[in-house]
């Protein structure tokens, strides 16, 4: 009983944590981006996995998410937001 209890605990303080570390992120840098290919937000979950990312100048850059390993590309240039493109840089 009492290890569900604590079990139950620990998942809402870590998703607590998770929005409260979110909302920290989006107040600074005004921008964030998700894994486009299992979801998850890279500025929340870089606690859990190592994203890589790659400068594509003069554009943006490559992100990989850590978690499925996915390669996205992001346009920096072409708006105030990032925006997902392709290789060459051309937002879709």
């Amino acid at each position: 009983m009492i290890t569900e209890l604590m079990r139950k605990f620990y998942i809402w303080l870590y998703l607590k944590s998770q929005k409260e570390l979110k909302e920290l992120h989006m107040k600074e840098y005004h921008n964030d981006i998700k894994c486009t290919n299992c979801n998850t937000w890279m500025s929340i979950s870089e606690i859990e996995y190592q994203h890589t990312y790659e400068n594509m100048d003069p554009w943006g850059y490559s992100s990989q998410c850590g978690k499925c390993k996915h390669l996205s590309y992001w346009n920096l240039a072409a708006a105030p937001v990032a925006l997902k493109c392709d290789k060459n840089g051309t937002p879709y």
